[in-house]
């Protein structure tokens, strides 16, 4: 697809329109609106604007086409063809420096005389060359920026700010840009500092897997250990757990958990080959299992901190999520009606 297909095919992906919309506040509605309102009024002056110039062109060439030659009309002081083709000069006796408002164009062409200001550009003209180049030695002027063009540039800038993520891919950093049409191999850290020192509106994210899925399935495997232990220990002798090392801590996790949120049918799954479970197959006294055991015991500590702080994090997380989705519009509203019906909400502001 090419990058607008792509926008709206993701702006048509009901999933992650309805999750991205349950965030958005009214002030934001509001703002997202005036925004569109504001595109929409920027592309209809556009539209007028070119309309107009091609109606004002359209006219322009059909005045040009049905123009007729305007009549000359003859005068006692026509100018009269000579055999040489060159036109004769009027007599006049006004003095060469004279010169009175009924004279047209035509007069004031013939006049044998000439300003300075007309010499001097004349003579100005002469002197550059046929080629168009400067014969002046001094530096031409920097010409301004074109404004409109500025701004032009300006309004595309904002237009393409967005997102763009950085990928780690076979030893290589990728960026896929949506307004591109295929991933790039970029030099991030030249384009971090190409804006470092005069953008701030940048955010560097790392968009990473969930810890907590790595941390459960670590306690799970710590979890199904224990049950193997428990089971060879339970064929090697009844009494196992009367023995001093043997026993078992009230918030140590042997079963599925609630708490962990770890099922029965998680701790189904069989258990992968680890050092630790080849020194229980090939281990047969008991003295030894239960040490290895107590490894395990003491392994879950850990892990169990591990899954309780993930689990922590993704409902504080779920808490702010709540808070973000509930619009407080309408309480703040009914606050301030409420505040000027009881005639308080002048004194307030004057204070």
């Amino acid at each position: 697809m090419d990058p607008l297909s792509r926008g709206d095919a993701v702006d048509s992906f009901d999933f992650v329109k309805r999750i991205h919309n349950s965030f958005a506040r009214d002030n934001d509605l509001l703002q997202a609106d005036l925004h569109i309102k504001g595109k929409n009024s920027k592309y209809r002056k556009r539209q007028a604007t070119a309309r107009a110039n091609a109606a004002r062109a359209a006219r322009r060439n059909e005045e040009t086409a049905t123009r007729k030659p305007p009549l000359q009309e003859k005068s006692p002081n026509a100018v009269h063809a000579r055999a040489s083709g060159r036109p004769k000069r009027p007599t006049s006796k006004k003095s060469p420096k004279e010169s009175t408002p009924d004279e047209g164009p035509d007069d004031a062409y013939k006049s044998p005389s000439r300003s300075k200001v007309t010499a001097i550009s004349e003579a100005e003209d002469e002197q550059k060359p046929s080629n168009g180049l400067r014969r002046s030695k001094r530096e031409p002027k920097p010409r301004k920026p074109d404004l409109v063009s500025a701004a032009q540039h300006d309004t595309d800038d904002a237009d393409g700010f967005h997102f763009v993520a950085y990928m780690p891919i076979n030893g290589n950093v990728w960026k896929l840009d949506g307004l591109d049409c295929f991933p790039q191999i970029p030099h991030l850290v030249g384009r971090m500092d190409q804006y470092a020192a005069s953008e701030i509106q940048f955010n560097l994210m790392a968009i990473v897997h969930d810890p907590l899925v790595g941390e459960k399935a670590a306690l799970v495997e710590n979890v199904e250990m224990l049950q193997a232990f428990d089971r060879k220990l339970d064929a090697c002798s009844d009494d196992w757990r009367e023995i001093d090392g043997a026993d078992t801590q009230k918030d140590v996790v042997t079963t599925a958990s609630t708490e962990y949120g770890i099922t029965a049918e998680e701790l189904g799954i069989p258990e992968p080959t680890a050092d630790l479970v080849t020194k229980r197959e090939e281990e047969h006294d008991l003295l030894q299992l239960i040490q290895l055991r107590k490894e395990v015991v003491i392994q879950q500590t850990g892990l169990r901190a591990a899954v309780r702080d993930s689990l922590e994090a993704t409902r504080s997380d779920e808490e702010k999520a709540r808070h973000r989705r509930h619009g407080y519009g309408t309480f703040v509203r009914s606050w301030l009606g409420a505040l000027a019906e009881q005639e308080v909400l002048g004194s307030i502001t004057e204070d």
